[in-house]
């Protein structure tokens, strides 16, 4: 991937590749499923420890 800073967005793949779509769709399936039926307030994240890296995201704004 290329892009503005794309040496730096390789660099923190800690998992060495892009996250393909089944791996996120099996994330919304589950919680899509009667298996989270008890799940609320959580936040899933799937970043490949993007997280672990930078720590969580800033400058977002909740809306509702």
């Amino acid at each position: 991937m290329r892009s503005s800073g794309g040496e730096m967005v390789n660099y923190k793949k800690l998992f060495g590749r892009w996250g393909q779509p089944p791996e996120v769709g099996s994330a919304v399936a589950f919680l899509a499923s009667d298996a989270a039926s008890y799940t609320s307030g959580s936040t899933l994240l799937i970043d490949a420890d993007w997280t672990a890296i930078d720590g969580p995201p800033t400058g977002l704004t909740q809306v509702g």
